[in-house]
């Protein structure tokens, strides 16, 4: 179990949220998945439908016998139903694999996407001279509207990466407060 503070948590669910699948026939898709960075051993959340993803790590230390599962969204949205944090809330809620704050769920059983492996393509990728990406607009609205809940509220900007037609299109948001957030939007042809 660890404990975050209820406007990291808050904001991150809705992020992660987000990109989630909704009623999608690959269960696992149908909630917000919590691990730990492998390289930073911080603890984020990923959500996706398998055309987008999203993922916000939190500056928050995972313990070393942490194990990944996966939060039902019908308990992720009811958690963030009643939990209404005013600005100056600075109490911290627990986050384990059967809790987030008071809300008991039981997690998700599947093997969730490999994501590490998708941001790690985007990056390292080759772009074609010429070359032409599609980009569902609906998926790009979506991501901004969940960068609003963890983004700088000063300036409000994606850095975008495009690494050619055959590769997600790799959005980076700098935050204060978070340790990092990305998404992935996979392409369209054109």
């Amino acid at each position: 179990m660890v404990h975050i503070e209820v406007h990291h948590i808050v904001n991150a669910l809705k992020f992660a949220r987000a990109f989630a699948a909704t009623r999608d026939v690959r269960y696992y898709l149908n909630g917000v998945h919590v691990d730990v960075d492998p390289v930073e051993s911080k603890l984020r959340l990923t959500g996706t439908d398998g055309h987008r993803f999203g993922r916000i790590t939190l500056d928050v230390r995972a313990p070393d016998d942490f194990e990944p599962f996966i939060i039902p969204l019908d308990r992720a949205d009811a958690f963030l139903k009643i939990t209404k944090p005013k600005k100056s809330d600075t109490y911290t809620v627990p986050l384990s694999d059967s809790t987030v704050g008071e809300l008991a769920f039981t997690p998700i059983e599947g093997k969730y996407p490999d994501c590490d492996g998708l941001f790690d393509r985007v990056t390292s990728a080759d772009r074609k001279e010429g070359e032409r990406t599609g980009i569902n607009f609906s998926y790009l609205e979506d991501a901004c509207k969940a960068a609003k809940h963890v983004g700088n509220k000063k300036f409000g900007a994606w850095s975008m990466t495009f690494s050619g037609a055959n590769h997600p299109m790799l959005l980076e948001l700098d935050s204060p407060e978070y340790f990092n957030a990305a998404a992935l939007i996979m392409p369209v042809k054109l």
